[in-house]
Formats: structure tokens, C-alpha cells, sequence
């Protein structure tokens, strides 16, 4: 990651992916392809 703006964004990707997962089932091919 890059130090600045997409650090922190990044970070928010990251976390906020696995709640918007639990609340809204997404195919198991999306989560294999990440």
C-alpha cells in the first residue's frame, strides 16, 4: 500500500468487506477470486 490517501482507504476496504459479507451473502466466486 501506498503512504497517503489509499493506505487508509485501503484499511477501510479491508474492514468494512467482511461486515458487508456477513450482512449480504455474496458468491463464493467473488470471495475466491479476491
Amino acid at each position: 500500500f501506498r503512504d497517503g490517501d489509499n493506505a487508509p482507504m485501503a484499511f477501510v476496504e479491508l474492514v468494512d468487506r467482511p461486515i458487508v459479507e456477513v450482512s449480504t451473502p455474496a458468491p463464493k466466486e467473488e470471495v475466491v477470486a479476491e
